[in-house]
């Protein structure tokens, strides 16, 4: 596991931010078809939506791999485009209260129970590989406050 502290330290003296690229199917409920590519920062989580030709593409094959992760260095005035984006999703881990996993066969659910009480559900392939970054940073971060069901 990266050592999140030394990045957040950076991020700011450098302006940007480094994120690991969770997975590429990430949907944000039952109704939502249109794949995002879900980023984990080391002190937020970052879902961008993205097109239904690349969500076509991405079929239900992997979209991420454990072998060769993905981490990109976002800079402000990327943040800031990103987040005006309709259907982004930035979720500060300070702001999560509570965190529900679920694994499934053919879907993993992470659903976030924030400290204004808003819910977030995120959906993904469970073959992403998502799953032991999130439950790392999220188990560190909420302790009891994380649920496996």
């Amino acid at each position: 596991m990266r050592n999140y502290d030394a990045i957040y330290s950076l991020a700011y003296e450098t302006n940007s931010f480094e994120a690991l690229l969770l997975t590429a199917s990430a949907t944000t409920g039952w109704l939502d078809w249109i794949h995002g590519e879900l980023w984990l920062f080391p002190f937020a989580l970052l879902r961008v939506p993205l097109d239904l030709e690349t969500t076509v593409i991405h079929g239900t094959w992997a979209t991420t791999s454990r072998e060769q992760p993905c981490w990109r260095i976002f800079d402000a005035k990327m943040l800031e485009a990103l987040l005006m984006l309709k259907g982004s999703r930035w979720i500060p881990l300070e702001q999560i209260r509570r965190a529900y996993f679920h694994r499934g066969l053919l879907t993993d659910e992470l659903q976030l129970e924030l400290v204004n009480g808003r819910l977030m559900t995120f959906l993904w392939f469970p073959w992403d590989d998502a799953w032991e970054p999130l439950h790392s940073v999220l188990r560190e971060r909420l302790g009891d406050g994380l649920t496996i069901k």
